[in-house]
């Protein structure tokens, strides 16, 4: 099952919204700890300054027991962006599922140079199996299925449930094919045409539930973002947490406002609660 291209909404917390590129939907993994081999005895789990990213348009899910998808590391200090296939190969739960990198392409960000090309056959035995106890629960094979297994729906290595909008005590809105739209009632309060409310964006195609603290701005038509976090939906593990801070841009992060036409998810909140101020 090869998953449909979705806009991008949800990988930048500080600008809330963004547009798609044409060939990928990158989604952010948030923290990842990878093994660098300083001798044969020695291993760190790094935490550089590396970010890495799934592509939700790539995930392929081939049978019920394998998924691949396009990985993307990119180290802002060393300039160089690296793209590898990667396939998880699922057992029972995560202790007997393994990741394995089919191929590796790495560029030179400044000059567009491809560094090196590789592939891998399926054959070499080159399968790193899971694990949370030796190298941390942010090890990059760990959160490879964290992120795929849920297209698997895999269970969570603790063995907790999905997150669900009940489970979250969540109020739904309304939905279109990429995005469900809730909120929670009693954050709810009008302020003659403003609307302050705590509302969550659901995008099971992306493994993303998006939690934000808005103003809706019948006055001006803007929907107001003053504070976002991602989370999974299969492990809730938080991926992202922002907040505007006391002046946006300085003491935190500026987010940007958007009309109510501008997005599904502005217009179907707006539409909602439209009946409750008085305009």
């Amino acid at each position: 099952m090869i998953r449909k291209k979705l806009p991008l909404h949800i990988l930048s917390m500080i600008m809330l919204f963004t547009s798609s590129c044409l060939a990928a939907d990158w989604v952010d993994m948030g923290r990842v700890d990878f093994i660098v081999h300083l001798s044969d005895k020695d291993y760190e789990a790094t935490k550089n300054d590396v970010k890495w990213y799934f592509d939700a348009d790539s995930v392929t899910c081939h049978d019920d027991r394998s998924v691949t998808a396009t990985v993307k590391k990119k180290s802002n200090i060393l300039n160089r962006t690296e793209y590898c296939l990667v396939k998880l190969e699922c057992g029972q739960n995560a202790s007997d599922s393994a990741v394995k990198v089919l191929t590796q392409k790495q560029y030179d960000d400044k000059t567009g140079t491809l560094l090196y090309n590789l592939k891998y056959p399926l054959t070499d035995g080159n399968y790193s199996p899971m694990t949370t106890n030796i190298y941390g629960i942010y090890y990059d094979l760990t959160i490879m299925y964290r992120e795929l297994g849920y297209f698997m729906n895999m269970p969570n290595e603790n063995g907790a449930p999905y997150i669900t909008p009940k489970s979250m005590g969540l109020t739904w809105i309304n939905s279109t094919s990429k995005v469900g739209v809730f909120y929670y009632p009693n954050t709810v309060k009008v302020k003659k045409n403003n609307i302050d409310a705590t509302v969550v964006f659901w995008y099971p195609k992306q493994n993303r539930i998006q939690t934000v603290k808005c103003t809706l701005d019948y006055n001006k038509k803007l929907f107001k973002p003053k504070s976002s976090e991602m989370r999974r939906i299969n492990t809730g593990d938080l991926i992202e947490s922002v907040s505007k801070g006391l002046i946006p841009g300085l003491g935190g992060p500026r987010f940007i406002n958007h009309r109510f036409d501008e997005d599904d998810e502005s217009r179907i909140l707006t539409e909602y609660f439209k009946d409750k101020v008085n305009q």
